[in-house]
């Protein structure tokens, strides 16, 4: 059994007897880098500190009582962010990035989370031309404690809006990604789920893989970035691979996940594509492709997508749902000067050509492309296409 650094235990003494009596100047000094331990290497404050709370006997509790402290710095550094008077000195701002480096490896609680987002309103209020270096480095390390520190899911809406946030593809912006995707999954279950046993919020999953999606598709290393996603997932959730190919190849939104997306998560989980395929009702040319070829159902489907190709509004409305994904029946009607009662129509020819798939979701009716359809069909139309215009050339 390993002994524990002789510095080390002594510092741990220490910092329980600052916890306890609540010593706010010392903590602040231990965070700043003052009073701590020479243990070698180039560690930082807040990983000292992290290690002294492990030779605490009550981990748990000691972290608690950290907590509350850390509450009390990240409130500070609120208050002097938003007093010009005040600002962030060199020694603050180092302080208050260990804090946040500390309180990223702290079980949650609710008071630290309060006043961690409250510091996150404070820098997103900052005028642009106001944020120096300083500050504005504090975000990162901010998200990462948010992250870790939720204690309900009053950020969702802020993690989705960093997966969808532009910026150029760089390892910065990537970082910044896998942290939103973080977030999304460390949202705890409410009360409800948590008794009913749903940990994993799928709803919330998928629609956080499509945004990301659309972030990522048009990026060089694109779906080696959705599979480092997929890795994400399976690690802050460790369950079996079947666990994974019932729950997706059994969704209903998963019919609307793009290409791109849906071949990620067949190779991390390679069952997943025939549980889909089989599990999919009404569709067995699909299901047969690659093992007995039906072609007289194959030749009856392919006059169906012909007959739905033929319309240039159809045609249209293809590549609306090429670039949106998912659009709800309004959506598409606010793209083309026509009735509804005619854009129903053609989703009719569409849908039965199994060229999109629709969905009820709530009161909406959501559609988006049959991608296993057109990447098996479509080929064999746009030569068919080719060969009529050759045909006409002739003539």
């Amino acid at each position: 059994m390993k002994t524990a650094d002789p510095a080390l235990a002594h510092f741990a003494e220490s910092l329980t007897a600052v916890v306890e009596a609540a010593d706010m100047d010392s903590f602040r000094d231990y965070l700043a880098g003052s009073s701590l331990p020479a243990l070698g290497g180039d560690l930082e404050p807040a990983e000292i500190i992290d290690q002294a709370i492990t030779q605490a006997g009550n981990p748990s509790a000691f972290s608690k009582r950290i907590a509350g402290i850390l509450a009390t710095v990240v409130a500070e550094g609120e208050r002097d962010l938003e007093s010009p008077a005040a600002g962030l000195t060199l020694r603050r701002q180092h302080l208050l990035r260990n804090a946040l480096h500390l309180a990223a490896n702290l079980p949650a609680e609710a008071e630290l989370f309060t006043s961690l987002k409250q510091l996150l309103g404070a820098l997103k209020a900052m005028p642009q031309g106001g944020r120096s270096q300083g500050p504005t480095s504090l975000l990162l390390p901010l998200w990462r404690a948010l992250v870790y520190q939720q204690t309900d899911d009053s950020l969702q809406e802020e993690w989705f809006s960093l997966l969808r946030g532009a910026g150029d593809w760089t390892p910065a912006r990537r970082t910044l990604l896998q942290t939103a995707w973080k977030g999304l999954l460390w949202i705890p279950p409410n009360p409800e789920q948590r008794q009913a046993g749903e940990i994993v919020n799928f709803p919330r999953v998928e629609a956080g893989l499509l945004t990301l999606h659309q972030a990522v598709e048009a990026q060089p290393g694109g779906p080696d970035f959705l599979g480092n996603v997929l890795e994400v997932l399976t690690h802050t959730f460790p369950r079996s691979a079947e666990f994974w190919e019932a729950r997706f190849g059994g969704s209903a939104l998963f019919l609307l996940w793009p290409r791109a997306l849906k071949e990620a998560a067949y190779r991390k989980w390679p069952g997943l594509r025939k549980r889909y395929l089989t599990a999919r009702p009404g569709s067995p040319a699909i299901a047969d492709r690659g093992t007995v070829r039906d072609f007289r159902r194959e030749e009856r489907h392919l006059t169906r997508i012909f007959k739905a190709l033929s319309d240039g509004t159809r045609q249209e409305i293809l590549r609306l749902l090429e670039t949106t994904h998912r659009s709800t029946i309004g959506e598409i009607l606010g793209k083309f000067d026509l009735s509804q009662p005619a854009i129903s129509r053609h989703l009719q020819v569409l849908k039965e050509a199994d060229l999109v798939i629709e969905q009820k979701q709530d009161q909406d009716r959501i559609y988006g492309l049959n991608e296993e359809t057109i990447h098996h069909f479509l080929p064999l139309w746009l030569r068919a296409q080719e060969a009529k215009s050759r045909r006409k050339t002739v003539r």
